[in-house]
């Protein structure tokens, strides 16, 4: 029979059977592992069989807090993904109080979700919930808390995370105006059931029509005899505007004050002639004759030249008055009153009628035509004063 093959072709052949046989075992045996780190991918071919083993032979190092998508004694299949992620440092400050955090989750949300830190409906956080972590990353958690609003007639509750009182009316849209009255201060720090009270100011201005009253001169006429008299001119009511400013709290009315008062017709005083036929002693008040009389009933021993009815203010705390002297109520001597110097010249000494004796000493700009202003020691006793009429002796 004839030989196809010789014996060195039948040797190569074999070789190559063995080079085959070798090859595809190999091939079979090896493993293509991709490795992916925080995003970095790079293709491994090993014989290793376990996720521990591959890693261990690449060099590549898991610390406690990374996260691996697989077990380390896993045994990896011949084309298989080996994902970590490493943990990074985090800080955590929830209501000024820090906590420092090593994380391999990707948001907000899911850090938040396995270190189980809970956030409440209103709570303030720094970033959102979907924001992706990064190394060295800070978060700030402000917790809402209660507080209780009492403005505008109502009493509401709220929860807000906002640190002052400031932050709170901003963030809720809660409108103040300069006028209001808040019971806290606006940088005053929110607490835990903190109550808030508004009171809502409001101010308008008006005008008001008011009646002069006319004064009474009462002049000595020694061509009559003393005990009767004669109306020599009828007194005429005067009419003034007063601009007023109006308070309101709550829609109360609270206070007024007066702007501006303009005199729109002039009072016309009445004159009254008294009989002084039967000669008059006339004498200075004594000392005793103050005494007595403390402002009360006129002491009948009065010598006077002329009598007026006027309109009597009152005001008080004023340090000096327009002569220069210290303004002085003095129940048992010589009190001071601010008068218009056109009806009565400063230094003029008079008796006021349930105020007692007084020096015209001061001024004032509203004191005009037949009005006096008295002084007195405190605010209450000019409140209780108020405004009357009186009768004015100007003694001899």
């Amino acid at each position: 029979m004839k030989r196809f093959f010789s014996k060195s072709v039948f040797i190569s052949l074999f070789a190559a059977a063995v080079i085959l046989t070798v090859v595809i075992a190999v091939d079979s045996m090896m493993k293509n592992i991709t490795i992916v780190i925080d995003g970095k991918e790079q293709v491994i071919a090993t014989f290793k069989d376990t996720v521990e083993e591959v890693l261990e032979e690449n060099g590549i190092t898991v610390a406690e807090r990374d996260k691996v998508n697989k077990q380390g004694s896993e045994v990896l299949g011949k084309k298989d993904l080996i994902e970590i992620h490493r943990a990074v440092p985090v800080e955590v400050t929830v209501d000024g109080i820090k906590a420092s955090y090593l994380t391999p989750e990707k948001t907000v949300r899911a850090f938040f979700d396995v270190e189980d830190i809970k956030v409440y409906e209103k709570d303030k956080v720094s970033e959102t919930m979907d924001t992706e972590i990064v190394s060295g990353m800070k978060l700030n958690i402000d917790r809402a808390v209660e507080v209780v609003l009492m403005a505008d007639g109502e009493e509401k509750a709220f929860l807000t995370p906002e640190k002052t009182v400031e932050a709170f009316f901003r963030e809720e849209e809660i409108a103040v105006s300069a006028l209001d009255k808040v019971s806290s201060d606006l940088a005053e720090e929110i607490s835990q059931g903190m109550t808030i009270s508004i009171v809502r100011v409001t101010k308008e201005v008006v005008e008001e029509n008011q009646m002069i009253a006319f004064g009474v001169q009462e002049k000595k006429d020694d061509t009559m005899f003393r005990g009767r008299s004669l109306v020599k001119q009828e007194g005429t009511e005067g009419e003034r505007v007063l601009t007023k400013e109006i308070t309101y709290e709550d829609g109360e009315k609270v206070g007024e004050e007066v702007l501006e008062t303009v005199v729109i017709k002039e009072p016309v005083d009445k004159v009254i002639h008294v009989g002084t036929k039967v000669a008059q002693v006339a004498k200075r008040p004594s000392a005793s004759a103050i005494y007595a009389s403390r402002g009360t009933a006129v002491p009948s021993s009065l010598s006077y030249s002329t009598a007026m009815r006027m309109e009597a203010t009152a005001y008080s705390n004023d340090p000096i008055t327009a002569t220069g002297t210290v303004p002085v109520r003095n129940p048992n001597g010589w009190s001071t009153i601010a008068v218009d110097p056109r009806v009565i010249p400063l230094g003029t000494k008079v008796y006021v009628e349930n105020y007692g004796y007084a020096i015209a000493e001061d001024v004032g700009g509203a004191i005009k035509g037949n009005i006096i202003d008295i002084y007195l020691n405190s605010r209450t006793e000019t409140r209780a004063w108020g405004r009357r009429m009186v009768t004015v002796y100007i003694l001899n």
